[in-house]
Protein backbone atom coordinates (compact mmCIF):
# COMPACT_ATOMS: atom_id res chain seq x y z
CA UNK A 1 0.00 0.00 0.00
CA UNK A 2 1.00 3.57 -0.58
CA UNK A 3 1.10 6.03 2.28
CA UNK A 4 -0.06 9.64 2.17
CA UNK A 5 0.93 12.20 4.76
CA UNK A 6 -1.20 15.29 5.24
CA UNK A 7 -3.64 17.24 7.32
CA UNK A 8 -6.40 15.23 8.95
CA UNK A 9 -9.99 15.83 7.91
CA UNK A 10 -12.71 16.23 10.52
CA UNK A 11 -13.31 12.47 10.45
CA UNK A 12 -12.17 9.46 8.41
CA UNK A 13 -15.70 9.19 7.03
CA UNK A 14 -15.32 12.59 5.36
CA UNK A 15 -12.78 11.07 2.96
CA UNK A 16 -14.60 8.04 1.58
CA UNK A 17 -13.84 7.14 -2.01
CA UNK A 18 -16.53 5.33 -3.94
CA UNK A 19 -15.96 1.64 -4.66
CA UNK A 20 -15.76 2.53 -8.34
CA UNK A 21 -12.70 4.71 -7.63
CA UNK A 22 -10.61 1.54 -7.30
CA UNK A 23 -8.96 2.44 -4.01
CA UNK A 24 -9.73 2.89 -0.34
CA UNK A 25 -8.25 5.13 2.36
CA UNK A 26 -7.50 4.03 5.91
CA UNK A 27 -6.34 6.34 8.69
CA UNK A 28 -3.16 4.92 10.24
CA UNK A 29 -3.45 4.92 14.04
CA UNK A 30 -0.86 2.29 15.03
CA UNK A 31 1.79 4.15 17.02
CA UNK A 32 4.61 1.93 15.73
CA UNK A 33 3.76 2.84 12.12
CA UNK A 34 3.37 6.53 12.95
CA UNK A 35 6.76 6.50 14.67
CA UNK A 36 8.43 5.14 11.51
CA UNK A 37 6.76 7.78 9.32
CA UNK A 38 7.69 10.58 11.73
CA UNK A 39 11.29 9.40 11.71
CA UNK A 40 11.24 9.37 7.92
CA UNK A 41 10.17 13.03 7.86
CA UNK A 42 12.62 14.13 10.56
CA UNK A 43 14.60 17.13 9.32
CA UNK A 44 18.34 16.64 9.76
CA UNK A 45 19.42 19.76 7.90
CA UNK A 46 16.85 22.56 7.93
CA UNK A 47 18.77 24.39 5.21
CA UNK A 48 17.26 21.92 2.73
CA UNK A 49 13.74 23.14 3.51
CA UNK A 50 12.05 25.86 1.47
CA UNK A 51 14.08 25.35 -1.70
CA UNK A 52 13.15 23.74 -4.98
CA UNK A 53 10.70 24.25 -7.81
CA UNK A 54 7.73 23.10 -5.73
CA UNK A 55 8.10 25.89 -3.15
CA UNK A 56 5.33 28.43 -3.65
CA UNK A 57 6.35 31.03 -1.05
CA UNK A 58 10.12 31.54 -1.13
CA UNK A 59 9.89 33.99 1.81
CA UNK A 60 8.22 31.55 4.20
CA UNK A 61 10.88 30.26 6.59
CA UNK A 62 10.38 27.05 8.49
CA UNK A 63 12.74 24.64 10.21
CA UNK A 64 10.81 21.43 10.68
CA UNK A 65 8.18 19.11 9.22
CA UNK A 66 5.32 17.82 11.37
CA UNK A 67 3.35 14.70 10.48
CA UNK A 68 -0.26 15.51 11.30
CA UNK A 69 -1.81 12.26 10.08
CA UNK A 70 -1.06 9.31 7.83
CA UNK A 71 -3.40 7.54 5.42
CA UNK A 72 -2.85 4.06 3.98
CA UNK A 73 -4.04 3.82 0.39
CA UNK A 74 -5.14 0.36 -0.70
CA UNK A 75 -5.58 -0.48 -4.38
CA UNK A 76 -6.70 -4.12 -4.53
CA UNK A 77 -6.60 -4.44 -8.32
CA UNK A 78 -3.03 -3.15 -8.51
CA UNK A 79 -2.07 -5.48 -5.66
CA UNK A 80 -3.50 -8.43 -7.62
CA UNK A 81 -1.45 -7.43 -10.69
CA UNK A 82 1.69 -7.08 -8.54
CA UNK A 83 1.15 -10.50 -6.92
CA UNK A 84 0.55 -12.13 -10.34
CA UNK A 85 3.73 -10.62 -11.83
CA UNK A 86 5.69 -11.66 -8.75
CA UNK A 87 4.49 -15.26 -9.22
CA UNK A 88 5.63 -15.17 -12.86
CA UNK A 89 9.12 -13.98 -11.88
CA UNK A 90 9.36 -16.59 -9.10
CA UNK A 91 8.36 -19.34 -11.54
CA UNK A 92 10.90 -18.15 -14.16
CA UNK A 93 13.69 -18.04 -11.55
CA UNK A 94 12.83 -21.57 -10.39
CA UNK A 95 12.81 -22.79 -14.01
CA UNK A 96 16.21 -21.20 -14.68
CA UNK A 97 17.64 -22.70 -11.49
CA UNK A 98 16.26 -26.14 -12.44
CA UNK A 99 18.20 -25.84 -15.71
CA UNK A 100 21.41 -25.19 -13.80
CA UNK A 101 21.52 -21.41 -14.04
CA UNK A 102 23.10 -19.83 -11.00
CA UNK A 103 23.11 -16.04 -10.74
CA UNK A 104 25.73 -14.64 -8.39
CA UNK A 105 24.34 -12.85 -5.34
CA UNK A 106 23.94 -9.12 -5.82
CA UNK A 107 24.79 -7.28 -2.61
CA UNK A 108 22.91 -4.06 -1.89
CA UNK A 109 23.12 -1.33 0.74
CA UNK A 110 20.14 -2.94 2.45
CA UNK A 111 22.06 -6.15 3.17
CA UNK A 112 23.19 -6.63 6.77
CA UNK A 113 26.92 -5.99 7.27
Amino acid sequence: PEVAVGAAPASPESVKPRESDGFSLHLVTEEAHLRVIREFFKVHDRHHLGIGRDVLDKDAAYSDLVVDCVWRIEMPEKKQVYDAKKKIVDREVQRAQACGSRAPPTPTRLDAP
